[in-house]
């Protein structure tokens, strides 16, 4: 029984490194959103830009909107999903976890939470964002910042664990309409 178990286990994360290699290969940014619905229920917006050498831990309960960009080095644990909203910004190693530990509890359990990031959401480069997080409209998370709990519309949190900064004007907007390559 054990020994099937890891088997499956061990097959599943063959597979998941198969993907993440074919979806590296993918060489424009529409076919690799079109590599990514095939395993996502449509949906991934054809608008979106993820770039290569983003890696995700599952192939299903992920969502990205219309014009939203994921850079270079982002994991993306969408094993209890993720769910991205339009026009979002996420720079490069940013790492988004829907899965996690207790470490409150004995035996420290797994915590199986989604992840939500609204609209117009700017994460800067080296983010975490920990299980079951939801960041608000307009929000902004300064670099290296960890985040454990919910930031509210159009805040700016910063630090490690984040903290708030300020709430910035919700006139003052963005949009990302290009898909330029970053590189490292």
């Amino acid at each position: 029984m054990l020994k099937n178990k890891f088997i499956k286990i061990s097959i599943k994360k063959l597979i998941v490194r198969l993907h993440n290699y074919i979806l590296t290969l993918c060489f424009f940014f529409k076919l690799r959103a079109h590599y990514l619905n095939l395993f996502s229920n449509n949906n991934i917006c054809l608008t979106s830009t993820v770039h290569s050498g983003v890696f995700l831990f599952d192939f299903a309960n992920l969502k990205i909107g219309s014009g939203t960009t994921i850079n270079q080095g982002c994991y993306i644990d969408n094993r209890c999903g993720v769910n991205i909203g339009d026009n979002v910004n996420i720079s490069h190693d940013c790492k988004i976890y829907s899965q996690g530990h207790d470490i409150n509890k004995c035996g420290a359990p797994l915590l199986n939470r989604t992840v939500n990031i609204n609209d117009n959401v700017w994460l800067f480069p080296n983010v975490t964002i920990m299980p079951g997080v939801t960041i608000g409209k307009g929000a902004i998370i300064f670099p290296n910042s960890v985040v454990t709990k919910d930031i509210p519309d159009f805040h700016v949190f910063g630090g490690n664990p984040a903290k708030f900064i300020k709430i910035h004007d919700p006139e003052i907007t963005w949009t990302i309409n290009n898909r330029i390559h970053f590189s490292k």
